[in-house]
């Protein structure tokens, strides 16, 4: 929760101190609710400021995380409070304060307990659900200010402490608002992680995958028959035998791989995604590149912020695209694309800073670009190829003329396709306005030019 200083009331010797900038009332702020722990709106604050000291957990990345305050009240008083990482990156704020700070303090049955997020329900193998915390500890009432926004979870965690005969109470309509604000970027990716494609749709792609397999295990039969008829009915010498046995060997590796392929698409699961990442990677290894993107796209419409599925549609895109001089010149980003630009052109960013080939590397950074990416960060590292490529071919023209003649034609070869690279750049960053950047690039592009 980022610093609300001057939208949140500072207690001053048990009173509550509206600051100049806040719009609620100054008798909003002296509500006792009715129960035998005497809940005040001062209690409800509290867990809002414990969410503010959240801090970026290390397996996030720097990525959104819910930021959650508890508090547990016992007749008026705050006997243990947490907030989510206090003692440990990723620990549950319930958990903290009902077990790590008041694990032997009795006052907590019976108590009420403040969350600014629905309690979760499920956990690792080796961690209890906050739901179970809340129950074990006998809490009177749960006071919840939102729902946790995962279609999976939301209200059963409420459903369940209900069922168990603990009640449930909401916070102060005019504090929900803060807390929604403040999580958003959270709440956000969880919706991007719903699905985006229908179940019958992901079926219809599946059954097109299936198909395309199916038709490539007959091809490879023929093409397995054809061998073996021509070794059985021909004469051939033993190094003729050899080769086509070598052909057998690789035609026999090839099927493998797409019927491990078929496995895979005959067996994945509808709406979830590591199950089509999977069959994506199968794909892949089968070099069925096509039908590998459909797999990876039907991923990411599953969940856009699945790294392996971006970087699955990534490697496969630019290695079904690396004999085309014109990609990605075609390419454009889909208006209905909802996935986060940071993830979706970040993949294609540090797929170009990997790359050794100076054509494609610069072909992904058109890439990076064409999705969204953060112009400034993408031009550095076309800065740095820029610069290498500038290098090598000075080199390369003062080894030409004692180059031999295969040499001299794959150097030239591989020139025309990185100019062509530098070319379709070009044409993207005068699409976007980047004159100057463009201008650049032509300076780059004429130097390879020699």
């Amino acid at each position: 929760m980022k610093s609300k200083s001057n939208a949140i009331e500072v207690i001053i010797n048990g009173e509550l101190e509206l600051s100049g900038n806040d719009s609620r009332k100054d008798s909003e702020s002296k509500v006792t609710f009715e129960g035998p722990n005497e809940v005040k709106y001062e209690h409800f604050l509290r867990a809002l400021e414990l969410a503010e000291k959240c801090e970026p957990e290390p397996d996030k990345r720097g990525g959104p995380f819910p930021r959650v305050g508890v508090v547990v009240v016992k007749k008026g008083r705050i006997i243990s409070e947490a907030y989510r990482g206090e003692s440990g990156a990723g620990e549950h704020a319930e958990y903290i304060a009902l077990e790590k700070k008041a694990g032997g303090n009795s006052e907590i049955q019976g108590a009420d307990l403040i969350t600014t997020l629905e309690p979760c329900i499920t956990r690792s193998h080796d961690k209890r659900p906050c739901v179970s915390w809340v129950k074990s500890r006998k809490i009177r009432k749960v006071w919840i200010a939102t729902l946790d926004y995962n279609p999976n979870i939301a209200g059963i965690g409420e459903l369940e402490l209900e069922k168990a005969g603990i009640l449930i109470g909401r916070f102060p309509d005019d504090l929900v608002p803060l807390v929604l604000q403040d999580n958003k970027e959270f709440f956000d990716m969880i919706q991007l992680r719903q699905p985006k494609m229908k179940t019958e749709e992901q079926k219809i792609e599946r059954s097109i995958i299936i198909e395309t397999l199916k038709e490539s295990l007959k091809t490879n039969h023929q093409k397995l028959e054809f061998v073996f008829n021509n070794m059985l009915h021909t004469r051939r010498s033993e190094k003729e035998n050899r080769e086509w046995q070598r052909s057998i060997n690789e035609l026999n590796a090839i099927r493998n791989n797409l019927a491990h392929a078929l496995n895979f698409a005959l067996a994945v699961e509808m709406n979830v995604v590591g199950s089509w990442v999977h069959l994506g990677d199968s794909l892949k290894i089968a070099d069925m590149y096509g039908s590998a993107i459909l797999a990876y796209r039907v991923a990411t419409e599953i969940d856009a912020m699945n790294k392996w599925a971006w970087k699955g549609l990534v490697i496969t895109e630019s290695q079904l695209s690396k004999d085309d001089s014109y990609w990605p010149r075609y390419y454009t980003v889909k208006e209905s694309d909802s996935s986060p630009l940071l993830i979706r052109s970040s993949t294609w960013l540090e797929h170009a800073r990997s790359e050794g080939n100076r054509s494609m590397a610069i072909r992904l950074a058109t890439r990076a670009i064409q999705n969204g990416g953060n112009i400034d960060l993408v031009w550095q590292s076309i800065e740095d190829a820029g610069q290498a490529s500038i290098q090598f071919h000075q080199e390369a023209e003062l080894k030409f003329p004692k180059m031999g003649g295969r040499d001299k034609k794959q150097y030239k070869e591989d020139q025309e396709r990185e100019v062509e690279a530098w070319f379709i750049l070009g044409e993207v960053l005068e699409s976007i306005g980047e004159k100057e950047k463009k201008r650049k690039c032509d300076d780059i592009k004429n130097v390879v030019l020699g």
